[in-house]
């Protein structure tokens, strides 16, 4: 047997690791490439979203809040950024197309911590057609013109997780009780 031929294998397994090294780094740089690409359109879609709503006179307000880290009931000298997302819609005029159109923009916003509608525009009709809402935890209705049965329709928005009502003639203070228990009772959203 050849002197060498125990030097070709190491060769061989040494060639065979680069190759698995090249396509190793190229599918790295692959997944942060649509990473990257995501977190771009995600940003983008989220500044739209912002525009649309206070161009129409509504108010999208981001507010940063820092929490220290604890484990197992140790906090840590670590804090944690986060950001609450406060979204008013306050007695606006919108069309059944807009009303739509706030429907998406509210779901491009990603995590909404607090929604308030507001104002007798807001009924059953509006509320079909922003339709089902998955990333709003807290929902506040104040003078609107919502019935007790659209109400329920809020149920199917799977990460809220409480609701307010101020002066709503259409929803009894039982009626809202009653959807708070419901709520109350869902594993946290986050």
């Amino acid at each position: 047997m050849p002197a060498s031929s125990g030097n070709g294998n190491a060769d061989g397994r040494n060639t065979k690791l680069k190759k698995l090294a090249v396509r190793a780094a190229i599918a790295l740089a692959a997944i942060m490439l649509v990473g990257f690409i995501y977190n771009y359109l995600t940003r983008t879609a989220r500044q739209e979203a912002i525009e649309w709503i206070e161009a129409r006179g509504g108010t999208v307000s981001p507010i940063l809040t820092k929490e220290n880290w604890t484990i197992f009931g140790f906090t840590l000298p670590y804090e944690r950024k986060s950001e609450m997302v406060i979204v008013e819609v306050l007695k606006l005029s919108l069309t059944e197309d807009e009303q739509e159109d706030l429907g998406f923009y509210l779901r491009s916003l990603g995590g909404i911590d607090m929604l308030y509608l507001s104002g007798a525009k807001v009924d059953d009709g509006w509320m079909e057609r922003i339709g089902e809402q998955d990333r709003i935890r807290s929902l506040q209705l104040s003078e609107t013109s919502v019935s007790r049965e659209q109400l329920q329709s809020v149920l199917e928005w799977n990460d809220l997780r409480a609701f307010y009502n101020l002066k709503n003639p259409g929803i009894s203070e039982d009626d809202s009780q009653q959807l708070q228990t419901e709520l109350s009772r869902r594993p946290p959203a986050y």
